[in-house]
């Protein structure tokens, strides 16, 4: 087998861990770029994983991070930079010439949604695009692990409340994201790569169902259901 290393941005967080398990456990090489060194990045090294430090909003810290890699998820945070931080890795993908992106976007990412979080997400996939390199973006539903966040966990236990900043009928998978896709799409042939990969499982619901059946907690959204999101 050809040597090849995979690079996974947010390896210290959710999806990227749970992908960079799942490749470690196949006998993959992995690499990712954390902002500081800490605890977790330690726990990383001692997985037998390439911890580089830098930006992930950085150009040349990217491209360090790429060179020598086949295949790289990218993922970034819910903020503002997603876009910018998406170009950025789109060129030094280009630059670095890897062989395929797998790009975490969102359910409602499209040209008119309201969004601006759904709608940032929707130009860094027409950006990924345009660069050239194949992409495939995945497509999440909210994701279930969410509710236990910390904010959310005193908003339920203190006042009774769950606050979304979207729509109540919004559907969650139950089991979040299962850990082996992202794996399988990062090492899947780069003939195969490539296109709009929605990710769903069979215990769907919405977040109201969820609550109303299990506890006395109410669902507080800013707007009712006017149209799809």
């Amino acid at each position: 087998m050809a040597f090849r290393k995979f690079f996974i941005a947010g390896a210290t967080g959710d999806t990227g861990g749970a992908a960079t398990t799942a490749l470690l456990a196949a006998g993959e090489q992995v690499r990712t770029l954390v902002r500081r060194e800490d605890a977790r990045s330690e726990r990383l090294r001692a997985q037998g994983v390439e911890v580089l430090v830098g930006d992930l909003s950085d150009i040349d810290d990217v491209a360090r991070a790429l060179h020598g890699i086949s295949s790289a998820y990218f993922v970034y945070p819910i903020e503002s930079g997603g876009i910018a931080a998406s170009a950025s890795f789109a060129q030094a993908a280009r630059e670095t010439g890897i062989e395929s992106i797998v790009n975490m976007s969102q359910i409602s990412a499209r040209r008119e949604a309201k969004s601006h979080a759904a709608r940032d997400h929707w130009i860094s996939e027409q950006v990924f695009d345009w660069a050239g390199t194949p992409v495939t973006h995945l497509r999440p539903t909210f994701f279930a692990q969410w509710l236990t966040y910390p904010g959310q966990v005193a908003s339920i236990k203190n006042d009774g409340v769950l606050r979304l900043p979207f729509v109540t009928y919004l559907e969650i998978q139950a089991l979040g994201l299962p850990q082996n896709i992202l794996s399988a799409l990062l090492t899947r042939s780069t003939r195969s790569a490539g296109g709009n990969f929605f990710v769903s499982v069979s215990a769907i619901t919405g977040l109201a169902d969820v609550f109303c059946c299990a506890s006395t907690t109410r669902v507080i959204a800013p707007y009712r259901r006017s149209g799809p999101i």
